[in-house]
């Protein structure tokens, strides 16, 4: 029983610190009045929105996940409330054939027996809208981005790094 006790609290402490690591929530009141102002305008004011601080280098943005109309949303913000992009959820099938071949043809050059884990559209009703499709190989992950064909345009290799903990 000790050991089952040990272990419940090793668990509970790893997700305490890992949670200190990971992208910081913030308070709906903390986000500013241009945030809200935006989101406010384009998407109503009902949202049940989840805000988060994401640092990736010296480069720091504020996101907001929410569901409107029936789709996830992923907007993220500048640290001073200028909005950069939109990612919207979407359902890989849903592509048009032409774009799901292209897309499978490539990945599948690249990265045998990949999985895709999640597919977004970057920025879409824009003229510079992209696919984004989440791929796992390996055991390593890569945002993989195609034009609005299908054709691919540039990754990113997710990096997931280890959590220090003091045990």
């Amino acid at each position: 029983m000790a050991k089952f006790n040990l272990l419940c609290l090793l668990i509970f402490f790893t997700l305490t610190i890992s949670g200190q690591n990971r992208d910081s929530g913030i308070r709906q009141k903390e986000i500013g009045p241009k945030i809200k102002a935006y989101l406010d305008k384009n998407y109503g004011q009902n949202l049940k929105t989840r805000f988060y601080e994401e640092k990736n280098g010296d480069l720091k943005t504020i996101e907001a996940d929410f569901e409107f109309e029936n789709r996830k949303y992923t907007l993220s913000f500048s640290d001073q409330g200028d909005f950069l992009k939109e990612e919207v959820d979407l359902k890989f099938d849903g592509l048009p054939d032409s774009v799901q071949v292209n897309i499978n043809n490539y990945l599948s050059g690249k990265y045998p027996r990949f999985k895709i884990v999640n597919s977004q559209e970057v920025n879409p009703n824009t003229e510079g809208s992209v696919y984004k499709i989440e791929v796992r190989h390996s055991g390593d992950y890569y945002e993989v981005y195609f034009d609005r064909n299908g054709n691919f345009t540039k990754y990113d290799e997710l990096i997931f790094q280890p959590i220090n903990t003091q045990f």
